[in-house]
C-alpha cells in the first residue's frame, strides 16, 4: 500500500500512489459492497481520534467491526487484484 511519503508532491509518486489507493477501494467495494466501504470511510475519516488513541489501531478495529476483515486480508486482496491486472 502507498505510504504517506508517496503522496508528497515533491518527492512522491503521486499518480502511482493514487492509482494504488483507488485499487484498494475498488477491491474493498467488490468484496464488501459500497455502503460498507462508505461506513468504513466515514468512521475512519470522522472525528479526529483522541490523542491517546492510535489511528492505525482504530482503523484495524473498524475493518473488523464493519467489514469483518483485517488489514492482512485487505492487503492480500489488493495484491491479488494487482497481480491479476498486471497479468492481463
Amino acid at each position: 500500500l502507498p505510504a504517506t511519503t508517496d503522496f508528497d508532491p515533491v518527492g512522491g509518486t503521486l499518480p502511482a500512489a493514487y492509482a494504488s489507493s483507488l485499487l484498494v477501494v475498488r477491491t474493498l467495494v467488490a468484496a464488501h459492497g459500497e455502503s460498507a466501504v462508505v461506513r468504513l470511510y466515514r468512521e475512519a475519516a470522522g472525528e479526529p481520534a483522541p490523542p491517546d488513541v492510535d489511528p492505525e489501531a482504530a482503523l484495524d478495529r473498524s475493518l473488523v467491526t464493519i467489514l469483518s476483515t483485517d488489514r492482512t486480508a485487505v492487503i492480500a486482496g489488493w495484491r491479488s487484484r494487482m497481480s491479476a491486472l498486471l497479468a492481463d
